[in-house]
């Protein structure tokens, strides 16, 4: 994958926090527990776990997600501090196929963390020319902020 391509497209959608430093390992755990804004999910593992990728609810997003299936292969890796992460890695058949979201929490010197939601792909739905690539990015911002709010904080 690279930028040749006329639907190439590269994104991080961010999700801060604050306060949370000491859930940052329960966040992450979230984010493999539940790797894709998709229904029924299953963890990620090192080997891949099919999930369906589609976002349920309203909107283009989600009648596209009811009516299509979006395959992905949910990994989990280690970021370069060697903390857990997630990498969706989309499959034929998936809508925005070629593509992935490498999703990796960090922590700065004040405590604030930060889900980032790395994207890259060739899928023209997401592209800068589609009305439609910023729904689809947000699907990632509803997502993770919906992990945060049910990260236990005690």
């Amino acid at each position: 994958m690279d930028n040749s391509s006329a639907f190439h497209h590269k994104y991080d959608e961010p999700v801060s926090t604050t306060g949370f430093a000491k859930f940052a390992g329960a966040i992450r755990q979230g984010i493999i527990n539940d790797p894709t804004p998709g229904p029924d999910q299953k963890a990620a593992a090192p080997g891949g776990t099919p999930n369906n990728a589609s976002p349920q609810g309203g909107g283009l997003v989600g009648v596209v997600g009811s009516v299509v299936p979006s395959p992905v292969l949910s990994y989990t890796r280690k970021d370069a501090n060697g903390n857990p992460m997630v990498v969706n890695v989309t499959l034929p058949g998936h809508p925005l196929f070629p593509g992935y979201v490498a999703r990796e929490t960090d922590r700065d010197a004040s405590g604030q963390i930060t889900v980032h939601n790395y994207g890259e792909g060739t899928g023209a739905l997401q592209s800068a020319y589609s009305p439609f690539a910023g729904m689809i990015n947000d699907q990632w911002q509803q997502q993770t902020q919906a992990i945060i709010n049910g990260t236990p904080q005690q």
